[in-house]
């Protein structure tokens, strides 16, 4: 055989290789019915067993929330606003006739480390084993518009939210899973990490979000610390910041919350750092290895609804 012919079969049945094995994994990812659902890895055998949820006083916090409660956690609630977070308490607690839920205000954007550190001061005494780092969004409107029309203001508001609040949160909190260990750190990342224009900044903190997931994750490996970080990649997901030019088929809040702890475990142990919990969500990773002008164009064409959605709400105000 010639050798550039022989160059270019082995080339090919490693690039074979390749794709049969992320296809594999994508299936038995995503069909799995099997593992630890109730997340029993993550409850002591002895007490109760809480998790902290961030944003969750409505959307996809809240979804996470309603699911933990259901398989017997208490929850810790963050968000900014009371009436919301007592709003959702009430309802949290029909959930379950055991239902042990706390509320803590605190605004994400502008909470300082020693803010966070005194919340969380409450809770010494309760044995928490799970992090969900879910707040965050665009916090200007329009949430579509070029990045020099964003103001300062702006650009750091979406920095603080959705990437120094939670990077803050969890160093504080890493001694205390540690200690209560095997414990769970649930990073939401976004689609839009890819790189979205006129999202430049969220789409920014949303890579943050990403790479520092997978990076505590390799460091709780490195040194033998039983944490689980796993950085969770939604799409379009209907919830009540997310409701026009939604993508066909897009879950609710609470039915992708179920999704993701459905799967934590059998993420963990495919030795997976990070998830697309919703199989059509991760369809989208086949973008990682597409010609940059077919990205331009899908993206141009994924955007189209949402922009024209943004106009509709901006005629109607």
């Amino acid at each position: 055989m010639h050798p550039i012919e022989k160059f270019l079969s082995v080339t090919g049945s490693i690039a074979l290789g390749i794709v049969g094995y992320n296809t594999w994994r994508f299936i038995s990812f995503h069909l799995a019915l099997y593992g630890d659902r109730k997340l029993d890895r993550y409850k002591s055998k002895s007490q109760k067993s809480w998790a902290i949820v961030t944003g969750a006083s409505a959307g996809i916090g809240l979804g996470y929330a309603e699911e933990l409660i259901t398989r017997g956690f208490g929850v810790i609630i963050f968000g900014h606003k009371l009436e919301e977070l007592q709003q959702a308490e009430i309802h949290l607690r029909t959930i379950s006739d055991d239902a042990e839920v706390r509320i803590v205000k605190l605004n994400a954007i502008t909470a300082s480390s020693t803010d966070i550190e005194n919340a969380l001061n409450e809770f010494k005494q309760l044995h928490i084993t799970i992090l969900i780092n879910n707040v965050g969004g665009a916090v200007s409107w329009p949430f579509y518009k070029p990045y020099t029309e964003h103001t300062a203001s702006e650009v750091d508001n979406t920095i603080n939210l959705n990437a120094r609040f939670m990077a803050q949160l969890t160093r504080i909190l890493i001694p205390t899973l540690s200690h209560n260990s095997p414990s769970l750190i649930l990073n939401m990342s976004s689609g839009s990490h890819m790189g979205i224009p006129w999202l430049c900044t969220y789409s920014a903190v949303k890579g943050f979000n990403a790479s520092f997931s997978r990076a505590i994750s390799r460091e709780m490996k490195a040194t033998g610390v039983a944490i689980d970080s796993i950085v969770v990649y939604p799409g379009d997901v209907h919830s009540q910041a997310n409701t026009s030019g939604l993508a066909p088929f897009s879950p609710s809040s609470r039915q992708y919350a179920k999704m993701a702890l459905d799967r934590v475990v059998t993420a963990v142990s495919q030795g997976r750092n990070e998830m697309s919990p919703f199989w059509m969500h991760g369809l989208s990773g086949v973008l990682d290895f597409t010609p940059e002008f077919l990205v331009q164009s899908l993206t141009k064409t994924s955007l189209e609804g949402k922009l024209k959605a943004q106009e509709q709400m901006m005629k109607v105000e």
